[in-house]
């Protein structure tokens, strides 16, 4: 039987509520519902994982990082949508200022690279000084989110790709059929904001086009928007 372990950080949990402690558990059980076998030397002292899931973590290139950890941030995202109470909720609103949210509204967020681009509410959180901030692995949950918005099947085939190497296969052809070459492009991201936000970028280029489409919110919400997209193509 999988164990997994979090370390409860009661900082961020008085800031946010249980909700956060929850949402951190799901993210690393979405981890352990992969099939995968560890090997350990005679001598005991190492141990070799050739897969975690969709990842090759001892890789020399990164290979799986985008996938693994977008699957996992998908289920927090969802997780924290689903049974985040209102006082919880309204935490967060009461930073954003702009009245009752929706938590999958999207509010922009400047990458590393410089991009704005979209993340839902439900991907954030506060941080122990009440600023909102949000994971690496939320750019790549919401790939995967939009990846499915795009293609409603590829849900049920990220799963079966968890267990078995007929389901991987079915699904890189399944994505490369969203858009040609997209599964080696996601597969080959490294596990950092800069590269996970690129990806995003770049998917978002992709299926969408504009970054407007994906723009929702209440009225206060998109006037932010409106503002920073029109300050930035000034430039």
């Amino acid at each position: 039987m999988d164990l997994t372990l979090v370390r409860r950080d009661k900082n961020f949990e008085e800031k946010n509520g249980s909700i956060y402690t929850e949402g951190s558990l799901t993210h690393e059980l979405a981890h352990a519902s992969s099939m995968y076998q560890g090997y350990v030397t005679p001598d005991k002292q190492s141990s070799y994982t050739p897969r975690v899931g969709f990842c090759l973590p001892q890789n020399n290139t990164p290979w799986g990082w985008l996938l693994e950890e977008g699957w996992a941030d998908l289920h927090r995202g969802e997780y924290f949508a689903k049974y985040a109470t209102e006082e919880q909720k309204k935490r967060i609103e009461a930073v954003m200022k702009f009245g009752s949210l929706n938590l999958d509204d999207t509010v922009p967020i400047t990458t590393p690279n410089g991009d704005i681009l979209p993340l839902p509410i439900k991907y954030l959180y506060l941080t122990e000084n009440g600023d909102l901030t949000t994971k690496s692995s939320a750019y790549a949950g919401y790939i995967l989110e939009l990846l499915c918005r795009k293609d409603p099947t590829l849900y049920p085939t990220l799963r079966q790709a968890r267990g078995s190497v007929e389901g991987l296969r079915k699904l890189s052809t399944q994505i490369d059929r969203i858009s040609p070459s997209l599964y080696s492009f996601l597969q080959s991201s490294d596990y950092t904001e800069k590269d996970f936000s690129g990806r995003l970028q770049k998917v978002i280029s992709r299926l969408f086009l504009d970054v407007r489409t994906l723009i929702k919110g209440p009225k206060g919400l998109q006037e932010t928007w409106d503002r920073l997209l029109r300050t930035k193509e000034g430039n």
